[in-house]
């Protein structure tokens, strides 16, 4: 397991290299494009139960994906950094910010809060990127977001099992965070 999610972010990641201009903020929002969903969608296998999750997921990125990019084709938005010699200008909603979000809300509905906050926070990430790049603006990514959330919304359930807890411990000086599975 460990191996595959290695081979998916080096994937993730060399697709990108060969892009010298672009910036480390911008880059790790391209690279959290794809890792947030592999990371939900691998889930799906190690925590499984009969509720079929990968199917959830699925069918909560299948309908984000799909609304985000029927969207870009048809709302005639051009992005913050148009250039008339280049044919992609579609920009609302931000695809980078859709796929992020519907792992988001997808990791927060199945595991909770514990695991959403950290993944809405890398989700948040990607959209601040995709402004500070100049690729979108606060609506495009404001539209990606809520096109994502509410497709996992619609199709994921909570991941009921008393054998996995995630913990929390705050201390004065120190913070733990726990996963424990009994077999």
């Amino acid at each position: 397991m460990k191996k595959l999610l290695f081979l998916i972010l080096i994937t993730a990641y060399s697709g990108q290299l060969s892009a010298q201009d672009k910036s480390a903020i911008e880059l790790s929002g391209d690279i959290l494009e794809y890792a947030m969903p592999s990371a939900a969608f691998i889930s799906t296998f190690v925590w499984t139960d009969e509720t079929k999750p990968h199917w959830q997921f699925v069918k909560s990125a299948g309908l984000a994906i799909g609304t985000a990019y029927i969207l870009k084709s048809t709302v005639d938005k051009k992005r913050p950094d148009f250039n008339p010699n280049n044919p992609r200008y579609d920009s609302f909603p931000s695809g980078h910010t859709t796929s992020a979000f519907v792992s988001a809300a997808f990791m927060e509905r199945r595991y909770g809060w514990k695991v959403g906050i950290p993944a809405y926070a890398l989700a948040g990430w990607v959209g601040f990127s995709r402004v500070y790049a100049e690729r979108h603006d606060w609506w495009d990514v404001l539209g990606g977001a809520t096109i994502g959330t509410v497709s996992s919304y619609l199709f994921t359930k909570a991941y009921n099992n008393p054998n996995l807890n995630v913990g929390l411990n705050i201390a004065p000086e120190q913070c733990q965070i726990g996963l424990s599975y009994r077999f």
